[in-house]
């Protein structure tokens, strides 16, 4: 097969599903064209990806947070991943995939071809800057019709792609996972970070093209966490309650980053299971290994997810992903991540419904007796299984609407107004923290206009 025959072949697999990237199977092929069969480098590298996507879910759904890690190493004039793969050539590969989509009429293709581009032009910035420095790169959905961003597989995230050159032969990278966009957040962050124009706001694609740079300075740990911090000022300027949510792990422990929960040793059997099933999947025939890999991530994601509301699923070592994915499908459960949305129907992955047809499916559905995460009332659980019928209802209400998926904190404000309490605390302590520093930013600007002067 040649290489235009099989980007034809992926290209017509991208069609025939709805979902996240199908960047694991299009690795698996281009493994099997050059080298006849899939490459333990890059087995590793799909599980690494599947495990990406279950943090962004994880992020979206349950923690509203995650920092995904990556490390690079320099060598002859190129940045590659610890598989050998050149971090360039992936985002060239993806500018052409979208020029190729563009070239074959799929709605939002051409302005998402644009992105890509600037990607690359930003990765070759990045390349010639000297050792010590940070590159931010901020990537939210265009202001484009509903269609074109579902086609393109956006869904409601922004994420911001910090590089950090540590010296001539290592790069660290932080892919940092934000519930939010909109014109009011991205302002905010523009400003937070350091742009230069900050009074005027750069619409996404101008915002993707022109990344921020800093100084890594002596510890990249440390400057990171100043710059999640930012995030954090952008989402309370935005929305406290998704603010809070690194705060509240950082004071009181009580919920866990999203990365970190799926990487965590707790959940080695399942880790060690998935990469089993890719390892097992790699090695089948090519034409079963896309519903293979979906069949693989819907039941990963679900017991990631149940786990991290503290159930134990009664399975075999071995079975787990198997029984979560059975268990997904007679939930119909829906899977929503950076690279679109995935409704669960019938062990396939299939087009998912508007927000409104979801929204419509969820608001009358009786999922079983408990506690209402939201009021904390005992009785019936409506939709998802976690909310009363009050509560479930305006969740339903504002996902029909916009999209946005509440949460408990959201929801008891909505219902019960503003009440005092240890989350408020937060959120006023980090209020505080925001308007130091734009003091201080404010005090620096007026001191170097005095020196100009």
């Amino acid at each position: 097969m040649s290489l235009t025959q099989l980007k034809s072949k992926i290209e017509t697999q991208r069609r025939s599903v709805y979902g996240p990237a199908t960047r694991s199977v299009e690795l698996f092929y281009l493994d099997q064209i050059y080298y006849g069969a899939v490459s333990p480098e890059t087995i590793q590298a799909v599980i690494d990806e599947e495990k990406t996507m279950a943090a962004e879910d994880i992020a979206r759904t349950k923690s509203r947070y995650a920092v995904v890690p990556r490390d690079y190493f320099i060598k002859d004039d190129s940045i590659a991943d610890i598989y050998g793969n050149d971090l360039k050539q992936v985002f060239v590969d993806g500018a052409e995939w979208a020029d190729q989509a563009a070239a074959g009429g799929q709605p939002g293709a051409a302005w998402e071809a644009e992105r890509r581009w600037s990607e690359v032009s930003n990765i070759e910035k990045f390349m010639a800057a000297p050792a010590g420095v940070m590159m931010i790169e901020i990537s939210a959905p265009p202001d484009k019709p509903a269609a074109e961003l579902k086609a393109q597989g956006y869904a409601g995230m922004t994420h911001v792609r910090v590089s950090a050159k540590l010296n001539e032969s290592r790069v660290k990278q932080y892919n940092i996972i934000l519930p939010a966009c909109g014109d009011r957040f991205l302002k905010d962050l523009q400003s937070l970070m350091g742009a230069q124009d900050s009074a005027e706001l750069l619409d996404e694609q101008e915002l993707l093209a022109n990344p921020l740079w800093h100084e890594v300075g002596p510890d990249v740990k440390t400057k990171m966490s100043d710059i999640e911090n930012l995030c954090g000022a952008a989402l309370l300027n935005t929305n406290p309650d998704q603010a809070v949510m690194r705060m509240i792990k950082k004071a009181a422990g009580a919920k866990r980053q999203a990365w970190e929960f799926v990487d965590s040793a707790q959940h080695d059997d399942l880790n060690h299971e998935l990469a089993a099933k890719i390892g097992n999947l790699s090695k089948q025939d090519p034409n079963v290994w896309m519903s293979g890999i979906e069949q693989i991530r819907v039941g990963y994601m679900k017991e990631l997810r149940e786990r991290y509301d503290g159930k134990a699923r009664l399975a075999q070592h071995g079975s787990i992903i198997d029984a979560a994915a059975s268990q997904a499908v007679a939930d119909s459960d829906v899977f929503i991540v950076c690279g679109g949305t995935m409704e669960v129907v019938k062990g396939s992955v299939a087009k998912a419904d508007t927000p409104a047809q979801q929204a419509l499916k969820l608001l009358n559905e009786v999922k079983e007796s408990g506690k209402c995460r939201a009021c904390g009332a005992v009785g019936t659980l409506y939709g998802c299984g976690v909310f009363c019928s009050a509560c479930n209802a305006i969740w339903c209400n504002e996902y029909s609407k916009s999209g946005e998926q509440l949460s408990e904190s959201q929801i008891r404000y909505l219902r019960f107004g503003k009440q005092r309490g240890f989350i408020d605390e937060l959120i006023d302590s980090f209020r505080q923290w925001n308007q130091q520093y734009e003091q201080e930013k404010a005090l620096k600007k007026n001191q170097a206009l005095a020196k100009s002067a």
